[in-house]
C-alpha cells in the first residue's frame, strides 16, 4: 500500500480486519514481522516513536487511552513542551485549539471527567497543536453529534486541501467518508480487497459485496425506476440526480 503526500484516504472494513493494526504500524508502535513500513523516508522498525511522532499525529480509537495529564490545557501543552515549540506560538495555538474543539472554559477540567465526545476532540486538538504533516485518525466520530462531525470533517478537509496535510481516517461512518475522502481502501482479514477513488470503490462494494452502501445509495436503488444513471452516495448528489431525472 502506498499513500502519497497530500492524499485524503479513508480505510474501511469489518471489525478485526486489521485497520487499527495498520495505523499502529505507521506510528512504529507495532513493528512489522516481515516487509517494511516506510513513512517520510523513515523505516519504522529502525526509528524511535518519538522521532516519528514529530511528523505524524495519531488519534486513537478510545479517547481515554490518550489522556494522561491533570488538566485540559496541560494535555494540549504536552507535545509542544516536548518538541521545544516557542511559548508565543504555543500560547496562540492553545486558544485556537480550545475554540476548534469547543472546549473553551474547560481549560482546568480533568480530561478524564469530560464526555466521550469532548475527550475525542481533545485528542484531536492535542495532535493538531504541533502541526504534524500526516494525521491518522481511528474512528474520530466516536461520541460526536452531527454538528461536531461536520466541524471535524470540514477542519480536516481544509487542512488537506489548503495546507496539503496527508490524512488517513479509519471509520465505519461511510456517509462522512463518501462526502470527503478522495480515496477508499477496504481491508478484510489483514488484506487489501479494494483500493481506489472513493466513488469507484463504493460502487464496486455495493454491487459486489452488498455492503458499505450509504443510506442515500440504498434509497437511490429504490428509486431506480427514475433512471438515475450515476449512483449517488451523498445528499447533495442525490438531489442533483433527482433533479436531472425529472
Amino acid at each position: 500500500l502506498n499513500v502519497r503526500r497530500g492524499e485524503f484516504v479513508g480505510i474501511i472494513g469489518n471489525n478485526g480486519s486489521g485497520k487499527t493494526t495498520f495505523l499502529l504500524h505507521l506510528m512504529g508502535i507495532l513493528k512489522p514481522e516481515k516487509g517494511r513500513v516506510i513513512v517520510f523516508d523513515m523505516d519504522t522498525k529502525k526509528t524511535s516513536i518519538s522521532k516519528i511522532a514529530r511528523k505524524i499525529g495519531i488519534v486513537f480509537q478510545y479517547p481515554s487511552h490518550q489522556l494522561f495529564e491533570d488538566t485540559v490545557v496541560d494535555e494540549l501543552l504536552f507535545a509542544p513542551r516536548n518538541f521545544g515549540m516557542s511559548k508565543e506560538t504555543v500560547s496562540q495555538r492553545v486558544k485556537d485549539m480550545l475554540k476548534m474543539a469547543d472546549l473553551e472554559g474547560l481549560e482546568d477540567r480533568y480530561p478524564q471527567s469530560l464526555s466521550v465526545g469532548q475527550m475525542k476532540r481533545l485528542n484531536l486538538a492535542s495532535v493538531l497543536i504541533y502541526d504534524p504533516d500526516l494525521l491518522i485518525l481511528d474512528e474520530p466520530f466516536l461520541g460526536q453529534d452531527y454538528g461536531n462531525v461536520k466541524r471535524i470533517m470540514n477542519l480536516l478537509n481544509r487542512l488537506n486541501k489548503s495546507e496539503g496535510k496527508t490524512i488517513i481516517i479509519v471509520s465505519h461512518a461511510i456517509t462522512e467518508l463518501a462526502e470527503y475522502v478522495d480515496r477508499l481502501v477496504l481491508f478484510d482479514s489483514g488484506k487489501i480487497i479494494e483500493d481506489g477513488p472513493t466513488r469507484q470503490v463504493m460502487s464496486k462494494m455495493s454491487e459486489k459485496y452488498g455492503f458499505f452502501c450509504t443510506p442515500i445509495c440504498r434509497l437511490a436503488r429504490l428509486l431506480a425506476g427514475r433512471k438515475i444513471e450515476n449512483l449517488p452516495f451523498t445528499i447533495s448528489e442525490m438531489i442533483s440526480a433527482l433533479e436531472t431525472a425529472r
